[in-house]
């Protein structure tokens, strides 16, 4: 067996950003698709409030909301890969899960 230096290089599209969860199916070709998104709250389209212009607005001058209603999920990206590939990053994350879960 012949050891191989494998570097690894950030594409001008490489994003760091927490994943809360995936959405994982499949392709018509037998291909695994990973869709890793981040959540959270829908941010407000518009408020209307009461008090001085410029100030901190507290809770209680919130008189109206409008937005979208529930949380908003990010989707990252569409990563299809080949059965063997999928078994290989299941193995690779149970790994890990292993040795993170003695460290909490």
């Amino acid at each position: 067996m012949t050891a191989t230096s494998v570097h690894y290089i950030k594409s001008q599209s490489f994003v760091d950003a927490p994943l809360d969860g995936t959405f994982i199916g499949t392709s018509g070709d037998n291909k695994v698709v990973i869709c890793p998104f981040s959540e959270r709250m829908a941010i407000p389209q518009r408020m209307v409030v009461e008090g001085p212009d410029g100030e901190f607005v507290s809770p209680d001058a919130i008189k109206e909301i409008e937005g979208k209603e529930g949380i908003v999920r990010t989707m990252h990206g569409a990563f299809y890969m080949d059965l063997d590939g999928a078994k290989k990053m299941i193995e690779s994350l149970q790994k890990a899960i292993e040795s993170t879960e003695g460290t909490e």
